[in-house]
């Protein structure tokens, strides 16, 4: 039952069929009925091989069926005819054909291995078919035994064989499946070395296939390692697999998926779109190579989208988001969709319904992206989706959430397995918003370590090495503004410089965090004026990287804004930023009414406002920092810290506007001294505590001088009361008063005399 269809023509075959056919209706000898049932059997195989049709793969299904029929469960041809079967079982379920045709196939090959005791001579070749079999599955458990089941089929058989190229290029494509899933390496390096071996062994009626999959392996192997040469050894195997023309239309779909495939991570390694729109152009004709029924079609559908999904993004492209989820939703309708494969599809439907609300603000795909995470349990993309909807929400629940949900994807990843890196990358970042919004510590501090782990699980050419090290770096600018401290910094512009020079894609987002974190160098002691230069040099090509659809231009036009006003405010005499404040302008007539970025932006320009007044008098620019500063101040969406600041700033701007009269910002003081005690109440953290404490140290100073310009001497003392009631004292008993005697004894003791006064309880004025 030899069935080599290469180089034939199906239409002599049919004929040739037929003929056999009528001479069965003619014989009645069983052992001519025998010989010609086994004729009939290749010439249908040899048929089924080159047109992979329905009907001549039914055909080759009845042909075998009838001579099983004739054979003995004893007869050592059973073992041969029931592989046989099997494996045309495995290709019917593979057409659509079959939907428990796989099923089928694995039982009648496990008898056929059953029946076919060494040294039975048609063992290796019921291995192979089981092992071809186990692979269909996508079973990780399958895939290992699929190994050991190829690895015992080339044992008995000897090199010169010709199926011994075959069994070969089975155990390497095994090996690459086992290790697609595994943290080390050893199984790729193994598959890619058995597989180099079967190209040198080859000849044409198998080198095609034998290429084929030693690109799979390469590609594979560049998703453990990143490394380049993995790729463009990947490009030329296919490439010359592609030459050979081998006539098989399934086998020609599948090199164009794995050419769109790779041609794509070398898009995400190069940045060309060239690379993007060739693999999406060979991922197309894949589909169309591939008839609606095919088992295969679901997987070949989520590739595409993947790509479709790549193109929208760096194209800033809705309809391609959309035609992407189209895709996707016709992969999990698919009949022949296996669960699985089901639910591949459905992690990326999540991806890209986030992707396309991220994009248009648009609250439907993102409300259907939480609902189908949570109903299969794809932490990653869960949080992502609540991220996303606690920027547009104030209910601090759904960051909570996010965190949780990071949390678990973190667990369900362990270290070294692929995944694992991202799921930490995503944790650091929704523990980063949770911070800006609490201002809890413990969350910086662990978005600062799981955003380094992060970088030190991700391989150096991983594409994605720019955003983890961006997201890192970010965490330690944050945290440089808390602590204050100059190495903080300095790590932070490191880290950002690293991720600016590796990247090809999102340029203007890696250079404007390098501009804001150069920005803070004027502003963290001890300060560097010269930054402020480098800044609005790397913020102006920030903004000149950005294209018309990046959804993050407002920022950075507020970044570059906010860099400029730095720059007049050095400038001596210092100058109209009237720049950043068309600057900041733009960015909130761009922004959505309730995108993230408005409150920080509005902030900015008020400062950019303030600036301004105070180069050029203009009174009407006065007002419109007060404007901005005062919706601020009324925000339930930002943080307590962020609302008593912006109280304390409008009370700052309504002094400056009464010519110095502290009174005109007594309603503002007295708000922001009540915000205070929430900000700085005793059941924070510690270290939480003593940061506000820091941080608004001289607010009850400041809301005494206004009750006192108003004539209200006891509204003062009440003020500098609730001052010590949140804390201040404690500021107090801090300071290292031993330290200062040394050097000043009496003001040492002044001090301390101060803070017992202060520890007395306040008398009544009767």
């Amino acid at each position: 039952m030899t069935h080599h269809g290469v180089g034939q023509d199906p239409a002599a075959l049919r004929d040739s069929a037929e003929q056999i056919r009528s001479v069965l209706t003619e014989t009645a000898l069983a052992t001519r009925q025998r010989e010609l049932r086994v004729q009939l059997v290749t010439v249908t195989l040899a048929c089924a091989d080159l047109t992979e049709s329905e009907a001549d793969l039914q055909a080759a299904d009845r042909a075998v069926r009838d001579l099983l029929d004739l054979i003995p469960a004893d007869d050592r041809l059973r073992p041969r005819g029931l592989a046989v079967l099997g494996s045309v079982a495995r290709r019917l379920w593979g057409a659509g054909v079959r939907p428990q045709g796989l099923d089928e196939a694995v039982t009648l090959l496990r008898e056929a291995v059953d029946a076919a005791v060494a040294p039975h001579p048609d063992r290796a070749l019921c291995l192979a078919n089981l092992g071809n079999t186990l692979l269909e599955t996508g079973d990780d458990d399958a895939a290992r035994e699929a190994g050991a089941v190829f690895a015992e089929a080339l044992s008995l058989t000897e090199p010169d064989r010709v199926e011994y190229v075959p069994y070969l290029t089975n155990l390497g494509t095994a090996l690459t499946r086992i290790g697609r899933h595994r943290p080390e390496r050893e199984y790729l390096d193994r598959a890619i070395e058995v597989l180099h071996e079967a190209s040198r062994r080859a000849g044409p009626p198998h080198r095609a296939q034998v290429l084929a999959s030693l690109a799979d392996a390469l590609h594979t192997r560049f998703g453990h390692c990143f490394q380049r040469n993995d790729l463009t050894a990947a490009v030329t195997a296919a490439t010359e697999a592609m030459a050979l023309k081998d006539p098989r239309t399934s086998f020609l779909a599948a090199l164009h998926v794995l050419l769109g495939q790779v041609l794509a991570d070398l898009y995400l390694l190069d940045g060309a779109p060239a690379l993007l729109a060739e693999a999406i152009r060979r991922l197309h004709q894949a589909l169309r190579l591939t008839p609606p029924e095919l088992a295969t079609r679901p997987r070949r559908l989520g590739v595409l989208a993947g790509a479709l999904r790549l193109r929208g993004e760096a194209n800033r492209d809705a309809d391609d988001l959309r035609r992407a989820e189209a895709l996707l939703v016709e992969g999990v309708r698919h009949p022949s969709v296996s669960s699985a494969e089901r639910r591949k599809l459905l992690v990326n439907v999540t991806a890209t319904l986030i992707r396309r609300s991220a994009l248009t603000g648009e609250r439907a795909p993102l409300d259907n992206a939480l609902s189908i995470a949570r109903e299969i349990g794809e932490y990653g993309n869960l949080s992502m989706a609540l991220h996303l909807k606690a920027d547009r929400d104030p209910d601090l629940s759904l960051l909570d959430e996010a965190v949780d949900a990071a949390q678990q994807a973190v667990s369900g990843h362990a270290p070294g397995v692929p995944g694992h890196e991202a799921a930490l990358a995503q944790l650091a970042v929704v523990l980063q918003s949770r911070y800006q919004r609490t201002g809890r510590a413990t969350d910086l501090d662990a978005a600062v370590d799981a955003a380094e782990k992060a970088v030190r699980a991700t391989h150096e050419g991983d594409p994605r090495m720019p955003d983890h090290l961006s997201n890192l770096g970010i965490t330690q600018r944050l945290r440089a503004i808390r602590t204050r401290r100059p190495d903080d910094l300095d790590a932070a512009v490191g880290t950002l410089r690293a991720a600016a020079g590796r990247a090809h894609r999102d340029k203007a987002r890696h250079l404007s965090n390098l501009g804001a974190a150069l920005l803070s160098r004027a502003e963290i002691p001890p300060v560097d004026v010269t930054a402020v230069d480098e800044a609005v040099d790397v913020l102006r090509i920030a903004v000149d990287e950005a294209d018309a659809q990046d959804p993050h231009r407002p920022e950075y036009w507020s970044n570059l804004a906010n860099a400029l006003v730095t720059r007049a405010e050095h400038t001596v005499p210092p100058q109209d930023p009237a720049e950043a404040i068309a600057l900041h302008r733009r960015a909130l007539d761009t922004l959505l009414q309730d995108h993230a970025a408005r409150p920080v932006i509005s902030a900015n320009l008020a400062a950019a406002l303030g600036a301004s007044y105070s180069a050029t008098g203009e009174r009407a620019l006065l007002e419109e920092a007060i404007r901005h500063v005062a919706a601020l101040a009324s925000n339930p969406v930002i943080r307590t810290q962020d609302q008593l600041v912006a109280r304390w700033r409008l009370a700052d701007l309504r002094v400056r506007g009464a010519d110095g009269s502290a009174s005109a910002g007594l309603a503002d003081m007295r708000a922001a001294l009540t915000l205070a005690e929430r900000a700085a109440w005793i059941g924070l953290a510690p270290l939480d505590r003593d940061y506000a404490l820091t941080r608004f140290a001289t607010l009850p100073m400041d809301a005494a001088a206004s009750e006192i310009d108003a004539h209200r001497p006891e509204e003062a003392v009440a003020a500098l009361e609730a001052g010590r009631s949140v804390g201040w004292r404690d500021r107090l008993r801090m300071r290292h008063l031993d330290a200062l005697a040394a050097g000043h004894p009496e003001l040492a003791e002044r001090l301390r005399s101060v803070g017992r006064a202060l520890d007395e309880p306040t008398t009544p004025r009767r």
